[in-house]
């Protein structure tokens, strides 16, 4: 990879995450940066873009934001297998087994929208609907069912076409976020982040 390439890669990573604000797997960065910003590009190319970002660093250039890994408590090692952006708040930036399912509730919640978004412009949203579907299987499917009025007993079928659907899958997955969500989860996921030196911050911690 180039560094033109680097930087244009880079760039577009910073902003779907903008856009998501959410730690985003490589998997399903790859989603967004395909239909956002028109970009193919493998796992490998964003394993390679985090390990040039932290040699950047390394080099001593100056970024107003770094692309970063996630980090991972209590001792908040790299997760290397999601993206995250170093202005976001620390608590936003950690990742852990018990907390994945607060996290892909508000994927899915960014997703649908971007669905939505689709819909309203008379777009396809095909480029969403496997990742839509995907964390939508994770929600009741007894309360999706109920909310979206289908037969009882049946098997759940979701349409990504219909915008209902859609806005219904939406507000579930607020629902079932803000029940799991907490603050001071939050708050005690982060401590001690900011003990760690700036390079463990950005990158994670590295044993000596």
């Amino acid at each position: 990879m180039d560094r033109a390439q680097y930087e244009t890669l880079r760039g577009a990573a910073l902003e779907i995450l903008d856009s998501a604000y959410c730690p985003l797997r490589h998997v399903e960065a790859r989603v967004y940066l395909l239909a956002c910003r028109e970009l193919e590009v493998s796992v490998q190319d964003l394993e390679q873009v985090l390990d040039l970002e932290e040699a950047a660093f390394t080099e001593g250039e100056e970024r107003e934001v770094w692309l970063c890994p996630a980090l991972e408590p209590p001792d908040f090692y790299s997760d290397t297998d999601y993206l995250t952006r170093s202005d976001w708040s620390p608590a936003n930036r950690i990742v852990e087994f018990s907390a994945e399912p607060e996290r892909r509730l508000l994927l899915l919640r960014h997703v649908a929208d971007e669905v939505c978004v689709r819909l309203e412009e008379r777009r396809d949203p095909a480029a969403f609907s496997d990742l839509f579907m995907e964390l939508a299987g994770q929600l009741p499917g007894d309360d999706v069912a109920d909310r979206l009025d289908l037969p009882p007993g049946r098997p759940v079928l979701i349409d990504v076409h219909d915008e209902r659907h859609v806005e219904t899958i939406r507000e579930i997955a607020e629902d079932e976020h803000a029940a799991l969500a907490s603050a001071e989860n939050h708050r005690l996921r982060a401590a001690g982040v900011a003990d760690l030196s700036l390079r463990a911050r950005l990158f994670g911690r590295v044993d000596e």
